[in-house]
């Protein structure tokens, strides 16, 4: 969802619930993207990234995995968006 240069809002190695790793990105218009149950993180907080660039490595964390895959979320002012809205999924 990284669309250009966007800054790092927070980074969690491990995240205290279930010990999942998570990254979230600050998107202009008070819009974050979160990133969860990754392997790596490859960017650390106030770190701008650009789009197409890795920020991390898709894992198997949590306690309830069953295998490597990834969470994806879309906030904005706090409430959850649909991915959809934005993103054309295939």
């Amino acid at each position: 969802m990284i669309t250009k240069e966007m800054n790092i809002k927070q980074r969690d190695i491990p995240v205290v619930y279930n010990y999942i790793i998570v990254i979230q990105v600050q998107h202009n218009g008070n819009l974050v993207s979160v990133y969860k149950h990754n392997s790596v993180l490859l960017k650390k907080q106030g770190d701008f990234v650009r789009a197409g660039e890795a920020i991390a490595v898709v894992g198997n964390t949590g306690e309830e995995t069953t295998g490597p895959h990834l969470h994806f979320e879309l906030w904005q002012a706090g409430k959850a968006l649909n991915p959809e809205t934005f993103i054309k999924f295939k």
